[in-house]
Formats: structure tokens, sequence, C-alpha cells
């Protein structure tokens, strides 16, 4: 299983915190439930 969280962050543009320089823009999920026993 793969887990990304959200956007990153990064301090390397002139000192400056800017979010959304890699990582995902949107999240979906989706769940599929198997009752088979």
């Amino acid at each position: 299983m793969n887990l990304i969280s959200g956007p990153s962050k990064t301090g390397d543009i002139e000192g400056t915190t800017v979010t959304g320089i890699h990582g995902p823009l949107e999240v979906h999920l989706i769940v599929i439930e198997n009752n088979k026993y």
C-alpha cells in the first residue's frame, strides 16, 4: 500500500517556504469491500 498524504513544502526558493512543489493536487480513495468467506 502506498500512502501519499499531500503536497510537500520546500524552503529552497529564496529562503521562502513554498507549498505544492511535489505531490498530488487531489486525493482519490476507492474502497472495494469483498465479503466472501
